[in-house]
């Protein structure tokens, strides 16, 4: 594998793994009751998240597809950009401490 395409597969692989993990964090701080009523202010306030659920689900989404919106809206995924870039250079680090390791052994 080239140098470039396991640069790329690293940056895809972390940009995944940080974005399920925003979400997951942001998911467990939303309570299921209230879902309705942040759906209801992300219609007023035309929100992109909400404008795509509704273009795909209709004027009635499942309630899934509107907590994903939810979801989504409060965690401002492009605010964690930099999550990836972390991630990508707490791999590195680790992986060259561990080549470093098993050079003196």
């Amino acid at each position: 594998m080239t140098r470039l395409l396991r640069a790329l597969l690293l940056l895809a692989v972390a940009c995944a793994v940080s974005l399920a993990l925003v979400l997951l964090i942001t998911d467990r701080g939303v309570d299921q009751n209230m879902v309705p009523v942040h759906w209801a202010k992300l219609l007023i306030t035309q929100d992109p998240a909400a404008e795509v659920v509704k273009e795909w689900y209709g004027a009635n989404p499942p309630r899934w597809a509107m907590r994903l919106a939810v979801v989504w809206q409060r965690a401002n995924p492009p605010h964690w950009w930099w999550v990836p870039i972390l991630m990508i250079l707490v791999s590195y680090i680790l992986s060259r401490f561990a080549r470093r390791k098993s050079r003196r052994l």
